[in-house]
Protein backbone atom coordinates (compact mmCIF):
# COMPACT_ATOMS: atom_id res chain seq x y z
CA UNK A 1 0.00 0.00 0.00
CA UNK A 2 2.83 2.47 0.77
CA UNK A 3 5.12 3.03 -1.41
CA UNK A 4 8.77 2.85 -0.09
CA UNK A 5 7.67 0.98 2.95
CA UNK A 6 10.40 -1.47 2.87
CA UNK A 7 12.83 0.96 3.25
CA UNK A 8 11.43 2.97 6.00
CA UNK A 9 11.00 -0.13 7.68
CA UNK A 10 14.84 -0.96 7.19
CA UNK A 11 16.18 2.46 8.20
CA UNK A 12 14.17 2.43 11.39
CA UNK A 13 15.69 -1.10 12.01
CA UNK A 14 19.02 0.62 11.30
CA UNK A 15 18.75 3.19 14.33
CA UNK A 16 19.25 -0.45 16.17
CA UNK A 17 22.47 -0.21 15.44
CA UNK A 18 22.80 3.51 17.45
CA UNK A 19 24.09 3.48 21.20
CA UNK A 20 21.37 4.06 23.33
CA UNK A 21 23.87 6.54 25.33
CA UNK A 22 24.16 8.38 22.27
CA UNK A 23 20.13 8.94 22.06
CA UNK A 24 19.81 10.48 25.05
CA UNK A 25 20.89 14.09 24.27
CA UNK A 26 17.92 14.20 22.00
CA UNK A 27 15.69 11.79 23.47
CA UNK A 28 16.11 14.22 27.23
CA UNK A 29 15.40 17.30 24.75
CA UNK A 30 12.52 16.33 23.17
CA UNK A 31 10.85 15.21 26.86
CA UNK A 32 12.20 18.46 27.67
CA UNK A 33 10.16 20.34 24.90
CA UNK A 34 6.84 18.17 25.60
CA UNK A 35 6.92 19.31 29.24
CA UNK A 36 7.45 15.80 30.35
CA UNK A 37 10.36 16.58 32.68
CA UNK A 38 10.12 15.45 36.09
CA UNK A 39 6.97 13.36 35.19
CA UNK A 40 6.61 9.61 34.64
CA UNK A 41 5.26 9.94 31.46
CA UNK A 42 8.73 10.87 30.64
CA UNK A 43 9.93 7.50 31.49
CA UNK A 44 8.07 5.61 29.99
CA UNK A 45 6.79 6.94 26.83
CA UNK A 46 10.80 6.32 25.38
CA UNK A 47 10.31 2.73 26.29
CA UNK A 48 6.60 2.34 24.85
CA UNK A 49 7.84 3.75 21.28
CA UNK A 50 10.84 1.53 20.59
CA UNK A 51 12.55 0.50 17.10
CA UNK A 52 11.61 -3.34 18.48
CA UNK A 53 8.33 -2.99 19.80
CA UNK A 54 7.46 -1.74 16.33
CA UNK A 55 9.47 -4.70 14.76
CA UNK A 56 7.73 -6.89 17.21
CA UNK A 57 4.12 -5.54 15.92
CA UNK A 58 5.03 -5.41 12.58
CA UNK A 59 6.11 -9.68 12.24
CA UNK A 60 2.93 -10.41 14.25
CA UNK A 61 0.53 -8.22 12.46
CA UNK A 62 2.33 -9.66 8.64
CA UNK A 63 1.54 -13.48 10.18
CA UNK A 64 -2.13 -12.34 10.04
CA UNK A 65 -3.56 -13.76 6.86
CA UNK A 66 -4.39 -11.57 4.07
CA UNK A 67 -8.20 -13.23 3.77
CA UNK A 68 -9.10 -11.73 6.79
CA UNK A 69 -8.58 -7.60 4.99
CA UNK A 70 -9.75 -8.62 1.96
CA UNK A 71 -12.88 -10.12 3.36
CA UNK A 72 -13.33 -6.70 5.28
CA UNK A 73 -12.83 -4.74 1.97
CA UNK A 74 -15.44 -6.76 0.38
CA UNK A 75 -17.94 -6.24 3.07
CA UNK A 76 -17.19 -2.62 2.66
CA UNK A 77 -14.86 -1.92 5.74
CA UNK A 78 -12.45 1.22 5.72
CA UNK A 79 -8.49 0.70 6.02
CA UNK A 80 -9.47 2.46 9.69
CA UNK A 81 -11.85 -0.22 10.43
CA UNK A 82 -10.25 -3.33 9.16
CA UNK A 83 -7.60 -2.13 11.36
CA UNK A 84 -9.65 -1.45 14.54
CA UNK A 85 -12.39 -4.24 14.35
CA UNK A 86 -9.88 -6.94 12.77
CA UNK A 87 -6.08 -6.53 13.05
CA UNK A 88 -6.20 -4.96 16.66
CA UNK A 89 -8.33 -7.70 18.38
CA UNK A 90 -6.07 -10.27 16.60
CA UNK A 91 -3.30 -8.39 17.58
CA UNK A 92 -3.43 -8.56 21.39
CA UNK A 93 -1.00 -11.41 22.37
CA UNK A 94 1.57 -9.16 20.41
CA UNK A 95 0.27 -6.03 22.44
CA UNK A 96 0.71 -7.86 25.56
CA UNK A 97 4.11 -8.83 24.84
CA UNK A 98 5.27 -5.37 23.98
CA UNK A 99 3.71 -4.06 27.05
CA UNK A 100 5.83 -6.52 29.26
CA UNK A 101 9.01 -5.65 27.55
CA UNK A 102 7.85 -2.09 27.79
CA UNK A 103 7.10 -2.34 31.60
CA UNK A 104 10.09 -4.22 32.19
CA UNK A 105 12.12 -1.79 30.15
CA UNK A 106 10.59 1.35 32.38
CA UNK A 107 11.00 -0.54 35.62
CA UNK A 108 14.13 -1.47 35.27
CA UNK A 109 15.31 1.33 34.10
CA UNK A 110 18.32 3.34 36.02
CA UNK A 111 20.15 5.84 34.04
CA UNK A 112 16.98 7.38 32.03
CA UNK A 113 14.93 7.85 35.09
CA UNK A 114 18.05 9.68 37.18
CA UNK A 115 18.11 12.01 34.26
CA UNK A 116 14.61 12.27 34.07
CA UNK A 117 13.38 12.81 37.63
CA UNK A 118 14.78 15.54 39.50
CA UNK A 119 12.73 15.33 42.59
CA UNK A 120 13.84 12.82 45.10
CA UNK A 121 10.17 11.90 45.96
CA UNK A 122 9.73 10.81 42.36
CA UNK A 123 12.26 8.37 42.07
CA UNK A 124 12.28 4.50 41.01
CA UNK A 125 12.83 2.15 43.14
CA UNK A 126 16.34 0.86 41.67
CA UNK A 127 17.60 4.76 41.48
CA UNK A 128 16.48 4.87 45.25
CA UNK A 129 18.28 1.48 45.98
CA UNK A 130 21.44 2.29 43.86
CA UNK A 131 22.03 5.53 45.54
CA UNK A 132 21.25 4.30 48.74
CA UNK A 133 23.95 1.98 47.98
CA UNK A 134 26.66 4.35 46.65
CA UNK A 135 26.05 6.56 49.99
CA UNK A 136 27.25 3.33 52.27
CA UNK A 137 29.96 2.50 49.57
CA UNK A 138 32.67 4.78 51.80
CA UNK A 139 31.73 3.24 55.30
CA UNK A 140 32.06 -0.36 56.05
CA UNK A 141 28.10 -0.45 57.51
CA UNK A 142 26.33 -0.97 54.01
CA UNK A 143 22.80 -2.20 54.69
CA UNK A 144 22.41 -5.36 52.62
CA UNK A 145 19.67 -6.30 54.29
CA UNK A 146 17.20 -3.23 53.40
CA UNK A 147 18.93 -3.48 49.80
CA UNK A 148 18.64 -6.98 49.42
CA UNK A 149 14.81 -6.37 50.50
CA UNK A 150 14.16 -3.42 48.13
CA UNK A 151 15.57 -5.80 45.26
CA UNK A 152 12.86 -8.27 46.13
CA UNK A 153 10.15 -5.78 46.18
CA UNK A 154 11.51 -4.65 42.57
CA UNK A 155 11.13 -7.89 41.31
CA UNK A 156 7.83 -8.28 42.30
CA UNK A 157 5.70 -6.15 40.05
CA UNK A 158 7.74 -7.81 37.02
CA UNK A 159 7.37 -11.56 38.18
CA UNK A 160 3.06 -10.56 38.66
CA UNK A 161 2.91 -8.87 35.59
CA UNK A 162 4.50 -11.63 33.57
CA UNK A 163 1.83 -14.30 35.22
CA UNK A 164 -0.65 -12.30 34.42
CA UNK A 165 0.45 -12.27 30.94
CA UNK A 166 1.93 -14.83 30.56
CA UNK A 167 -0.38 -16.81 27.87
CA UNK A 168 -0.62 -13.61 25.64
CA UNK A 169 3.28 -13.39 26.12
CA UNK A 170 3.84 -16.75 25.06
CA UNK A 171 1.90 -16.88 22.15
CA UNK A 172 2.69 -13.36 20.87
CA UNK A 173 6.35 -14.22 20.76
CA UNK A 174 5.80 -17.81 19.26
CA UNK A 175 3.37 -16.59 16.41
CA UNK A 176 5.34 -13.27 15.40
CA UNK A 177 8.35 -15.53 14.96
CA UNK A 178 6.77 -17.59 12.33
CA UNK A 179 5.28 -16.57 8.76
CA UNK A 180 2.83 -18.80 7.25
Amino acid sequence: MLRGKELIFNLLLATTTIPGAVLMTPLFIIILKLGMLNKFIGIIIPFCVGVSNIFLMRQYISTLPSELEEAARIDGASELGIWWRIILPLSVPAAATVAIFSFVGAWDGFLWPLIVLKNKEMWTLNVALGLLQSEYIASEASPWGILMAGSVVVTLPLVGMFLLLQRYFMRGLVLGAIKG
